[in-house]
């Protein structure tokens, strides 16, 4: 299942920021661009349920369903025509509480550093936007946010400048109740990334969308596989 190191990679999005603002209902298309590679990513958003489909140069796709409500993920392998469960809890990091937190500032984080505001503003795609700054480890990110679209699920580890943990501009944004619109910045060693929105549509999403789809074979609880393969049995 060649897919399935991507999906792995999409998993720490779940630990960025599982609490989601219920003031936007929606789709949310945006491009990341990191290393000359171009991955279009579509955020769809209802009532505490965030569904994420990433497509690959090469057009496998893989999606992600987060129900905050529930507290679990599931993981859908589109090309496979299989789905996986995975728990929101008890991964080592507990659910964040993002309604009403303060929003980022310039206090230090143990990632490196928190973005800095800067009090410029502008709009995109109608939306008002704040610019933050921040250098860490020898990156440099300048972002364009707003609070209109609730939390950010953030890219994981497999985002753009992430290594291993989600890079100090994503961790600074989860459980603040904002959302990039613009990101643009270069990593440690160099490498140029950006990520831009391109449109964002409110419209009434079916639940049907939030959920794997029909004839779809179930993998189980990954949670559960885990620790089975931790315990040193077999799942």
């Amino acid at each position: 299942m060649k897919l399935i190191p991507l999906g792995l990679a999409l998993l720490s999005t779940a630990f960025v920021s599982p609490v989601f603002a219920a003031t936007f209902e929606g789709i949310v298309q945006m491009k990341v661009i990191d290393a000359s590679k171009t991955v279009p990513m579509q955020y769809q958003v209802k009532d505490g349920l965030v569904r994420i489909d990433v497509s690959d140069p090469k057009g496998h796709q893989v999606s992600m369903i987060m129900d905050t409500a529930n507290q679990k993920m599931i993981m859908i392998m589109t090309a496979q025509h299989m789905y996986m469960t995975v728990p929101l809890r008890g991964m080592g990091q507990p659910p964040a509480t993002g309604q009403g937190a303060a929003p980022p500032s310039a206090a230090p984080s143990p990632s490196g550093g928190m973005p800095v505001k800067t009090g410029e503003t502008k709009t995109i795609l109608g939306y008002t936007c704040t610019k933050y700054q921040s250098q860490a480890n020898g990156s440099t990110v300048e972002m364009w946010v707003t609070d209109e679209l609730g939390n950010f699920a953030g890219l994981g580890a497999g985002g753009p400048g992430g290594r291993g943990q989600p890079p100090a501009w994503q961790q600074a944004l989860a459980g603040h109740g904002f959302f990039p619109m613009l990101v643009t910045g270069t990593t440690s060693s160099g490498k140029a990334f950006s990520l831009e929105v391109t449109s964002v549509e409110k419209q009434s999403l079916d639940d049907s969308v939030f959920a794997p789809p029909a004839g779809f074979q179930d993998l189980g609880n990954m949670g559960g596989m885990m620790g089975a393969m931790m315990g040193g049995q077999r799942p």
